[in-house]
């Protein structure tokens, strides 16, 4: 129901972020030990922090799709290196990006949304190109 039930990359990328996003609230709102009721709480931050981690998650694996050759070439403990430095540096600019907007206006799925996660996802791949 949330994301598309194609069987092509895109369409694994965002289950693969939408799996995160859920994790991420079922964990803040502790669902394993107070059940679905726990989520009738769900505030407007609490959505905040779910779209960040399914933007940041979408955005990283986009990006390990895209650049993965790249890791690939490098040794493996560089590579894990530079994954979990830009998969912090996506989250920090994902975070940083969604506070200077109102995210429940933006048109996620229109061109708004499209050039929101455009633009997180070329400053990254342009780090990953130029080290």
């Amino acid at each position: 129901l949330v994301v598309p039930s194609n069987n092509d990359i895109e369409s694994n990328v965002a289950r693969t972020a939408a799996v995160e996003a859920f994790q991420k609230l079922f964990e803040i709102f502790e669902v394993d030990s107070k059940g679905l009721e726990a989520l009738k709480n769900l505030g407007l931050d609490d959505m905040k922090i779910v779209l960040q981690t399914y933007l940041s998650e979408y955005i990283f694996a986009s990006l390990l799709n895209k650049a993965g050759q790249k890791l690939n070439k490098m040794q493996p403990k560089d590579a894990k290196r530079c994954e979990d430095w830009l998969k912090g540096y996506i989250s920090s600019k994902v975070e940083l990006d969604l506070s200077n907007i109102d995210f429940m206006k933006l048109n996620w799925k229109g061109q708004g949304g499209h050039i929101f996660v455009q633009n997180i996802f070329q400053q990254a791949y342009t780090l990953i190109e130029t080290s």
